[in-house]
C-alpha cells in the first residue's frame, strides 16, 4: 500500500516535468495577483462544494510555470494547505501536502542561490543604501510563512500518516540520497516539530497508562540522520535519548498494556534499550559537526550509553 501509493505521487509529477522541457512555460508578470486570486477564491468556497478542479490546475500551472518565484511558490504551498478541506480521504490530504513540500523545496532553492538577492521584487524602485534591509525583512517574512506551512500542515499531515504506518517517499524529494532540505533553517523546524508531536503523544499516553512500544516517525527521523549533513550526530542522540526513556518506562511499569489495548512484550524495555544503543552506534560513525566536535567526548552520550547497557544487561 505505502510502495503504490508513493510510485503514484511520483508519476503526478511527471507532466510538470514534461511541459517545462517541452515548451519552458514562461511565468506570468502578474503571477502573484493571481496567487493572491486564487487564495482568495478558495476562502470564499462553500464547504460542500466539492473538489475545485479549475483552482486545482490553476495551482499546478503557476506551479510549473514559476519555480523561481519564492512568493509565488509560498502561496501556491499555502493554497495546498486551504485546499485540503476539499479533499474526500487522508490520501488526498497527503497529495497536498506532499506538493506543499515539493514548493518549499522550490521556495529553499531560490533562497540557496547565488543571484537571488538579484531577483527580489523589493530591490526595485528600493535605494541601495536600505536595499539589504528591505531585502533581511522581506526574507524573514518568508521564512516565517514557510515554517508555519512545514509544521502546522507538512510535518502535521507527515505525523498522522506514520501514527497509521504510511509514509509518503514524495516528502524525500526528487533525490533519493540527498537531504530533503536545502537550508538548515527549514530542516530544523521540521525536526523541531516532529520531536513536539512525539512528546506530545508519549505523555498522552503516559497519562491513558498506556506504554509506548517506539517512535512512530523513526524512519522519517533516521532518514534525516543520515542524509542530512551535520545534522547527523545531533538527530541520533535525540533518538537515543527518546528511546532510552521508552526503555526505563517499560521497565518501570511491566503490566502497562500498549497504545490498542494489548499487553506489552515481555522484552520490551530490552529491545527500546537496543534501540538506543544502535541510535549511539550510528552517532559515532556520523561525522561530528565541526571540527572542534570531532573526538570530544559527549556527556550526553555517554549518560544515554550507561541507561541502556544497565537495562539490556538486567534483560540477559
Amino acid at each position: 500500500m505505502i510502495r503504490s501509493f508513493a510510485i503514484a505521487l511520483g508519476l503526478a509529477s511527471l507532466p510538470f516535468a514534461a511541459s517545462a522541457q517541452a515548451g519552458e512555460p514562461t511565468c506570468p508578470e502578474d503571477a502573484f495577483q493571481q496567487m493572491t486570486d486564487v487564495l482568495d477564491r478558495i476562502g470564499s468556497l462553500p464547504a460542500d462544494s466539492g473538489r475545485p478542479e479549475a483552482l486545482h490546475g490553476k495551482v499546478q500551472s503557476l506551479y510549473s510555470a514559476c519555480p523561481g518565484d519564492i512568493e509565488v511558490q509560498l502561496r501556491l504551498a499555502m493554497a495546498a494547505w486551504l485546499l485540503i478541506d476539499f479533499e474526500e480521504d487522508p490520501d488526498g490530504v497527503a497529495r497536498q501536502a506532499v506538493f506543499a513540500s515539493n514548493a518549499l523545496r522550490n521556495v529553499e532553492s531560490r533562497w540557496m542561490a547565488d543571484d537571488a538577492a538579484e531577483r527580489w521584487p523589493y530591490a526595485k524602485g528600493t535605494p541601495p543604501e536600505e536595499r539589504a534591509e528591505a531585502q533581511n525583512e522581506a526574507r524573514a517574512s518568508q521564512i516565517d510563512l514557510a515554517k508555519d506551512i512545514l509544521q502546522g500542515f507538512v510535518v502535521k499531515t507527515m505525523f498522522e500518516r506514520m501514527l497509521d504506518q504510511i509514509y509518503d517517499t514524495g516528502f524525500d524529494g526528487p533525490d533519493e540520497q540527498a537531504c530533503p532540505y536545502a537550508s538548515s533553517v527549514l530542516l530544523a523546524a521540521e525536526l523541531k516539530t516532529q520531536y513536539d508531536y512525539f512528546r506530545q503523544l508519549a505523555q498522552q499516553l503516559d497519562q491513558q497508562g498506556r506504554i509506548v512500544p517506539g517512535l512512530p516517525n523513526a524512519y522519517r527521523l533516521n532518514l534525516l540522520r543520515d542524509r542530512c549533513e551535520g545534522a547527523g550526530q545531533p538527530i541520533a542522540k535525540a533518538l537515543a535519548e527518546y528511546y532510552v526513556q521508552l526503555a526505563e518506562l517499560a521497565q518501570t511499569y511491566p503490566d502497562r498494556p500498549l497504545p490498542d489495548g494489548s499487553p506489552a512484550p515481555d522484552n520490551l524495555a530490552a529491545e527500546l534499550a537496543e534501540a538506543a544503543l544502535s541510535q549511539l552506534d550510528a552517532y559515532d560513525r556520523l561525522p561530528a559537526r565541526s571540527e572542534s566536535d570531532a573526538g570530544q567526548a559527549d556527556s550526553g552520550v555517554t549518560d544515554i550509553r550507561r541507561r541502556a547497557s544497565a537495562i539490556r544487561g538486567e534483560a540477559d
